[in-house]
């Protein structure tokens, strides 16, 4: 292999409609859940522009390390739907794989819910399951919350998806600090975290 095409290998950015993700080659460095997202801690970046919510995420031969980071000072959440919805579940949550937390008084709270009907989700422990998140931290300042989550890519739980996988993405956050309150702002976008593409669909005005 020359040295020109290791090169093009080395970073490679993708820019799709609504998103950009940039993508890196080699053995990912393994983010520290703390709260804080770091210059370059992250494989891959996805800004979703409709509800100014960033994404960062990491896949490790057995993790996934994923943060986001909203404009709110409540509770934020990134949901998983393996393979492309129906036009009967798409922005639905029946089947979809939540991660939720929130920031109040310095402390994170996190769960790991799912959606078990279209319009309500649960913590997976109620529903039979288990709470799979094997590490979180959160941060809230200046009217903005970030929140790490660290998780298996199989947890090998009927309530959680298999990562890395290309399905829809679900985005929310409220200025609410609990995990029931309606989102105040919410969007879908595909994406798949293995190889960083992430593409919306353009919405008709």
């Amino acid at each position: 292999m020359t040295k020109s095409l290791h090169a093009l290998r080395a970073v490679a950015v993708v820019l799709l409609v609504g998103a950009a993700a940039t993508l890196t080659f080699g053995s990912p460095a393994e983010p520290t859940v703390d709260g804080q997202i770091g210059a370059s801690e992250y494989q891959f970046h996805y800004f979703d522009e409709d509800i100014n919510m960033d994404v960062y995420w990491t896949v490790t031969d057995e993790d996934l390390y994923i943060a986001v980071k909203a404009p709110a000072t409540g509770w934020v959440s990134v949901g998983f739907r393996p393979g492309v919805p129906t036009e009967e579940e798409e922005a639905k949550m029946e089947g979809v794989d939540f991660l939720i937390g929130y920031v109040q008084g310095g402390q994170a709270f996190a769960r790991d819910d799912y959606g078990d009907t279209p319009f309500t989700h649960k913590a997976d422990t109620e529903l039979g399951g288990q709470d799979n998140i094997e590490a979180f931290a959160g941060s809230e300042a200046n009217g903005t919350t970030i929140f790490e989550f660290k998780r298996a890519l199989n947890t090998k739980d009927e309530f959680d998806a298999v990562i890395p996988v290309l399905g829809e993405v679900y985005l929310a956050y409220s200025n609410a600090d609990d995990f029931t309150t309606i989102h105040t702002e919410r969007t879908e976008v595909e994406i798949n975290f293995a190889t960083g593409f992430a593409e919306k669909e353009e919405h008709e005005e």
